[in-house]
């Protein structure tokens, strides 16, 4: 069996030749997918990575000459939905198999999510249609009802709840002075508006924030003109180069579109005797997967959102949430 892995947006070319190197040593066969540069073929299926978007089984790849051809393929399974992506310059779309496939059955709502991709067929008048199950759509496993698949971080996750270490709650109070926020980072901001957001957010709140600008030619251009305009007089700004460094004297918490854990798991943090940093992307593409591989925890907020927050959002929303349990 090939299952179709559909990387997540901040995957970059050299991220996904890492990424390819990290599957083959687990033994899983991979190699890109000539459909679209941010997938790959694999022969075993990958899931809970924050790299990874959705799964796809990839069932059959026909070249139907009829519409009726392709529905009658769909016939085979119960499904209770299609998600369709189809080029334009192939001959029928997805809302004419849907439409033709309710006239001959109809959605079954303990069914799969079939998965439909076409594009012209290469050397031939047909289009080349694949057709597939989605196994893991924004790291969800999906079943029939729709519901969650137990893995072995859950009882990870009881078991850390039920023990009695020191929570974020505990470690405001033994903070010195009266700083009871977390440091901020933000990776590689490309404009003068998301640096404008963190230096206000140090100025109102008295935080430290780090630039971290990861050698980005379009991160140091952008902090140029913000200095042309601007002062972070009054603020806590420090440019830095992101590291494993920070990792001694922080709990990195990431914050992204592909995070694992909800936001109430940072009532549960285990700070011992680290600081607390959050950490957040650029509005172009987020945080790296590297990034979020150092990170202790990446959160999520929205848990059914599909569309990610700007960094100064996300910041809002996190920070609101420690002052609320304060």
């Amino acid at each position: 069996m090939r299952y179709i892995i559909n990387l997540s947006r901040f995957v970059s070319i050299n991220e996904k030749k890492e990424i390819m190197l990290e599957i083959r040593k687990q033994g899983i066969d991979v190699k890109p997918d000539p459909w679209s540069s941010l997938r790959l073929i694999t022969d075993k299926p990958i899931f809970d990575k924050p790299y990874v978007s959705n799964v796809i089984e990839l069932k059959e790849t026909f070249f139907p000459k009829t519409i009726s051809e392709t529905v009658d393929h769909l016939k085979k399974y119960e499904i209770k939905d299609i998600n369709a992506k189809i080029w334009d310059t192939v001959p029928f779309h997805r809302k004419a198999i849907v439409d033709r496939f309710l006239k001959k059955s109809k959605f079954i709502k303990t069914g799969k999510i079939i998965y439909i991709e076409a594009k012209p067929g290469t050397n031939r008048p047909e289009p080349e249609v694949r057709l597939g199950i989605i196994l893991d759509e924004r790291n969800s496993r999906l079943l029939g009802d729709n519901s969650r698949t137990p893995n072995k971080f859950d009882d990870k996750k009881k078991i850390n709840i039920n023990k009695k270490e020191q929570s974020f709650s505990s470690f405001k109070k033994n903070m010195p002075g009266t700083q009871i926020h977390p440091d901020l980072l933000i990776e590689s901001p490309k404009t003068i508006g998301e640096i404008s957001d963190f230096v206000r957010l140090s100025k109102t709140f008295k935080m430290k924030v780090y630039i971290s600008t990861l050698n980005d030619p379009d991160c140091a251009r952008a902090i140029s003109e913000f200095k042309n305009l601007n002062t972070f007089e009054k603020a806590d700004v420090e440019i830095i180069q992101f590291s494993d460094d920070l990792k001694k004297e922080y709990l990195l918490v990431g914050f992204s579109l592909w995070g694992k854990d909800k936001v109430s798991s940072l009532s549960n943090l285990n700070i011992g005797s680290k600081r607390l940093l959050f950490i957040f992307g650029n509005e172009k593409r987020g945080l790296k997967k590297s990034t979020m591989d150092m990170c202790d925890r990446v959160i999520k907020i929205g848990e059914n959102s599909s569309e990610p927050l700007r960094a100064t959002q996300a910041a809002a929303f996190a920070l609101g949430y420690l002052f609320e349990r304060r």
